[in-house]
């Protein structure tokens, strides 16, 4: 209780104390959380890639049987 009316007390005599404590904590709160959303981004996109990756190999696996009937063997189609 003691802490709670001294911390009062120093609100009363410096409220733009307050106002920069909070301003300051609120800045930083608003920077990590703009650090991790740019890190879930990145990762997001990399994981985006990896499977998009993924599906172009998986279809060219399905379609590699009628590739191998095909008249040309050099002729490879690319159609998604």
């Amino acid at each position: 209780v003691q802490r709670v009316d001294l911390f009062r007390v120093s609100v009363e005599r410096h409220p733009d104390r307050l106002a920069d404590m909070v301003d300051t904590r609120r800045a930083s709160i608003t920077q990590r959380t703009a650090r991790h959303d740019s890190k879930f981004d990145r990762e997001a996109s990399i994981h985006d890639r990896r499977l998009q990756v993924l599906m172009a190999a998986l279809r060219l696996c399905n379609k590699a049987p009628a590739q191998v009937r095909s008249r040309s063997k050099r002729s490879v189609s690319f159609e998604f």
